[in-house]
């Protein structure tokens, strides 16, 4: 039996994460996951002039955490931020592309919204504080109407979480409208207070996500265990005993786990936080990424990406245009788009043929955008893409909340907890070995 102070399941960005700021505190580890490489779901490549991200494709440079790792790894010089010219969004509804507003001026001009649309977000003035979670298109509805639901907020979160708002927690995917409303009753006078906080930089990397990651492994792979899957985990007087299937018995004193919730709910010990973890589900997503030379093309790419609605029935949750965000993604005369396809809106298109479903896809941006013809294609396909924050998500995290309480030295941080970008993956990460660091 082998024993550490410090075991860390999963080599994600959760994991090395916990694993990375173990080792600035000179604290003992090791990390164990399943997979022959670390990472998780930040992968990519570079292929034929094409930068592709498979998994997260912009990230949020927001917290102390995140910015302390690409300073102590020395990456800052590697640092690629968003074009700031590249401001425009899209919607694009009954095959009508549209702006979406980001003034006064623009709002009341905006052809997304009727007239009767525009003077319903005044309902959220009158509306109530609510105290208890409700799903999104009940919460949005109840304060702005229909239209705003249905033209802004419900595509905006399709490419998010690429799920139904209808089934969504407004609590923990909308948090900070969320906490808006619990402070100020008013959604719009939350936002008015806070129009003047600097915006967060979006950035990506000189060589990509994977360069970040690799770095990040190069930092802790002296304690790295791939190829190595977790199945049982025991409570053992004020030790864990974990199993593994790969002929390694470890006995640990913390227990950091960083993996998917089911996989969570097939180790654990507790059988309340079983049942609880298996609730979440996870959305199927295909990946597809489309190159084209820009004079093949009749629309101006000259924005962040397209969405679309759910009303519309799209084949296409929304569509990046990963070369007007960052310089680095392909040569100037070429565009790169990534298009995210499936979700709860459209299950069934992820269960086709990837090449029909790439056929597919390729048809609609032809018309759409009035792309004559692609010069490169990848498709990829998750099965398991995106945590589902349902409407049943605070029962989970009090089971968790409990869990902790029983259990103190386990500590559970993954993206199916208080948010799934890499960034609050980081943030929740660094949190738990803070909390460890007191624990004797």
């Amino acid at each position: 039996m082998i024993y550490i102070e410090n075991l860390i399941i999963g080599a994600g960005i959760s994991g090395l994460s916990n694993a990375f700021f173990l080792k600035r505190n000179n604290r003992d580890f090791l990390i164990l996951d399943s997979q022959n490489k670390a990472g998780g779901k930040i992968r990519g490549q570079y292929i034929d002039g094409y930068r592709l991200e498979y998994g997260p494709n912009t990230v949020l440079y927001n917290n102390d955490p995140f910015r302390d790792i690409v300073k102590h790894l020395q990456l800052e010089k590697d640092l690629v931020y968003s074009n700031p010219q590249v401001k425009n969004r899209f919607i694009l509804k009954k095959n009508v592309i549209h702006k979406i507003p980001t003034s006064v001026f623009s709002f009341l001009s905006s052809k997304l919204l009727t007239f009767k649309g525009k003077i319903s977000i005044f309902k959220d003035l009158f509306s109530k504080k609510n105290i208890h979670d409700l799903p999104v298109e009940d919460f949005i509805k109840s304060r702005f109407g229909s239209q705003i639901h249905d033209n802004l907020i419900e595509p905006f979160l399709t490419g998010v979480y690429a799920s139904d708002t209808s089934k969504l927690s407004s609590k923990y995917s909308l948090k900070k409208l969320w906490q808006f409303q619990k402070e100020s009753r008013s959604i719009i006078y939350g936002l008015l207070k806070k129009r003047n906080v600097q915006k967060s930089p979006i950035v990506y990397f000189n060589e990509g996500f994977g360069y970040f990651i690799n770095k990040l492994v190069d930092f802790v792979k002296e304690n790295l265990l791939l190829s190595c899957k977790v199945s049982r985990i025991e409570k053992n007087n004020d030790f864990l005993i974990v199993d593994t299937e790969c002929g390694k018995k470890i006995k640990c004193k913390k227990l950091f786990i960083s993996t998917e919730s089911n996989q969570i709910s097939k180790m654990i010990f507790d059988v309340s936080l079983k049942e609880a973890l298996q609730k979440i589900k996870y959305n199927s997503i295909d990946v597809i990424h489309l190159g084209f030379e820009k004079k093949k093309a009749k629309f101006n790419f000259n924005g962040f990406g397209l969405l679309s609605r759910k009303k519309d029935n799209r084949n296409f949750l929304g569509v990046l245009f990963n070369s007007q965000i960052f310089s680095n993604i392909c040569s100037k005369e070429n565009e790169l788009i990534t298009v995210l396809v499936g979700g709860q809106n459209n299950p069934t298109i992820v269960k086709e043929n990837p090449d029909e479903v790439l056929n597919i896809i390729k048809n609609d941006m032809k018309n759409l955008f009035k792309i004559s013809e692609f010069n490169f294609e990848r498709h990829f396909r998750w099965r398991e893409a995106i945590p589902l924050y349902s409407f049943n998500h605070d029962l989970v995290n009090k089971e968790i909340e409990k869990f902790n309480v029983n259990n103190p030295n386990i500590f559970i941080n993954s993206n199916f907890l208080d948010g799934v970008s890499v960034s609050d993956c980081i943030l929740k990460s660094y949190e738990s070995v803070l909390k460890s660091l007191k624990i004797s």
